[in-house]
Formats: C-alpha cells, sequence, structure tokens
C-alpha cells in the first residue's frame, strides 16, 4: 500500500509546506514518479534522490504464490523502474543491491508486449551509485560484557520467508541430533503469517533455547547479541545486511553466504559458505571449537558504516544531487 497510496499522502503534505527544500530524497517504497507529477509548480525544480534500500526485481517471492501470481504481478518492480527514470539521481545500499536491479532490468522489460524501452536502463545507469547504510553500531557497545563460554548460536532477523529460516533450523536439529552442547537465541519481529518451521523448531530444539521471540529493549537486545558467539545467516534476499552486522559488531562470529550483500562486508572470506553442506560443516566446526576466533579485524572494518564515519559522504553526495540539472 505504501508504493501506491504514499506519493499522494506525501506530495500533500510537501505542499503544504512554507518553504522549499533543496533537495527530496525518497526510498524505493515511493512511487516516485506519480509523487512529482502531484507536485505544485514551485516543487518541480526541487530534483530528488531515491534511495534503494532494496529492489522488487530481485526480491524473492513466497514459497506459498502460486506460477499465475508471479507472472502476472510485476506492478512493485515496475513502480521501482518509473521512480529510477524519474529520479534525478539513484542510490544503492550495496553493490549487489545496484547490480540485481540493473542487471534485471533488461529481461524485466523484455516480457512487455512491445515498446519496451530498454534504452532507458543506460539512462538509470549512469545516474545510479553506491551508498551504503549508515549505521548507530556504537548503541551496541556495553560497558561490562561476558560472551557466553558455552557456544551460542543467534538468530536476530525477521521472522519471514526471505530469511530462509528453514536452513538455518535444519542444520541445527541435525547438530543437536548428533550431541552437540550448544545455546540457542533466537530473536526476531513475528508475524501472523511467520513460517511455519519457527513453532516447528521452537518445540524441537526446546533443550537448547535460553531465549525466544522479540527482544522488548535496546539492553536486552545488545545483551543478547554480546551473549552469541556466532551469528549464521542462510537468508534468501539481503540487500545490506543490518541485523548481521549487529550481531558481528558484538562480537559473535559471521557466517554467511557467499552471495547477496555479504561479501562486499569483509576483505577475507573465510567466514562464507557456498552450500547448505558448507554452512552445516562450518558451524559444526565452529560449535565444536572451544574457544571460535573472531577475527578482530571485522568489527575495526565495520566502523565504516558508523554514521560519524559515513556521514561526509552522504552529505557530498546529495549535495551534489541537489545541484544537478538536466
Amino acid at each position: 500500500w505504501r508504493m501506491h497510496g504514499a506519493a499522494i499522502t506525501l506530495a500533500t503534505e510537501l505542499a503544504q509546506l512554507p518553504w522549499t527544500p533543496d533537495l527530496i530524497v525518497a526510498t524505493d517504497m515511493l512511487d516516485v514518479a506519480t509523487f512529482k507529477a502531484l507536485l505544485p509548480q514551485e516543487f518541480q525544480q526541487v530534483n530528488i534522490a531515491l534511495y534503494f534500500h532494496e529492489n522488487q526485481l530481485a526480491y524473492p517471492w513466497s514459497p506459498a504464490a502460486t506460477a499465475e501470481e508471479i507472472s502476472r504481478d510485476k506492478q512493485y518492480g515496475f513502480i521501482n523502474y518509473t521512480s529510477a527514470l524519474a529520479a534525478d539521481a539513484v542510490l544503492f545500499s550495496s553493490a549487489y543491491n545496484q547490480s540485481s536491479f540493473c542487471h534485471t532490468l533488461p529481461s524485466f522489460l523484455s516480457g512487455f508486449p512491445d515498446h519496451q524501452n530498454a534504452q532507458t536502463v543506460d539512462r538509470i545507469v549512469r545516474k545510479s551509485t553506491v551508498l551504503p547504510v549508515g549505521l548507530d553500531l556504537k548503541r551496541l557497545e556495553l560497558p561490562h560484557s561476558e560472551r557466553s563460554t558455552k557456544p551460542t548460536v543467534l538468530w536476530n532477523h525477521r521472522w519471514e520467508h526471505d530469511k530462509n529460516p528453514e536452513d538455518f533450523f535444519t542444520a541445527l536439529y541435525a547438530l543437536s541430533e548428533e550431541n552437540l552442547d550448544f545455546d540457542l537465541i533466537v530473536l526476531g519481529k513475528s508475524y501472523s503469517s511467520q513460517p511455519a518451521v519457527f513453532e516447528a523448531a521452537r518445540k524441537r530444539l526446546s533443550p537448547h533455547i535460553v531465549h525466544w521471540g522479540y527482544a522488548e529493549s535496546l539492553d536486552e537486545y545488545r545483551q543478547l547479541l554480546h551473549r552469541s558467539t556466532v551469528a549464521p545467516v542462510t537468508s534468501n534476499q539481503d540487500f545490506f545486511g543490518i541485523s548481521a552486522l549487529e550481531a558481528v559488531y558484538c562480537g559473535a562470529q559471521p557466517l554467511w553466504p557467499n552471495r547477496l550483500a555479504f561479501p562486499e562486508h569483509f576483505n577475507e572470506t573465510a567466514h562464507l559458505y557456498d552450500s547448505s553442506d558448507q554452512f552445516y560443516l562450518k558451524l559444526k566446526s565452529i560449535l565444536d571449537s572451544a574457544e571460535p576466533e573472531v577475527n578482530p579485524l571485522y568489527k575495526k572494518q565495520l566502523e565504516v558504516y558508523e554514521w560519524r564515519n559515513c556521514i561526509h559522504n552522504y552529505d557530498a553526495q546529495l549535495k551534489i544531487i541537489s545541484a544537478l540539472r538536466e
């Protein structure tokens, strides 16, 4: 609904401002073309920067979606496309986000019957760049924290299909059956339509669980992150991976898929896996270790995303965009 209705609401609100902004920054959830058409005349010369936190062309469908739905429902990808066309500059949260959108556009457009406008892809590419997400990682610091002496596995993501909880819990089932001794912390927001695997895992892995469910406060959240020793990721969709980075910043060892945005974050690749079998074996090795080794450079490398370090890049990019004229 935001992608359909927000353009009308926000254009109406903007028209009531007693001043004219230097620049409008919108996210990929806004239909920029409709928004721009509805702006009053005095705002027509204000440039728009479109920031893609994610993109609908690369967003995975729910397993419950039918083939008919997938073939028919292209409207959200098309809104992303026309928004990128209408914006003066397009910013992406990661190189993966940018490439997945720009490289998928030609085949996406070729699926329409005529006037596919393939030449517009180059226009979008030319005004696109990567601007990583700014994070407030310092809020996760604890004056005194003790990591668990027992291997502790962390899940701190949304409870939805695109995070691929099935692979995560399948590996833990196997490790539990092998009598590996580990604790389990499962954080994140649950939804009414959450994957059934969560309730099944809560029962099946109950001897390992030390926390299950949403952390109601920041203090509780960071305490649990600092307690964790390994933070595996099995996502089918992550255009940046904020929750994964938060876990590693707090000292958990990363175990990430060698896909999506994850290979961009660190210089070395020992923490990446290429298959479900490799994921299982690497996780088993970590849990078997008396003291899992965490590369001390991980936390240092994540500091590039701290707002105090990246805000100057944001300022420079947005200043350039505000001055752009066709």
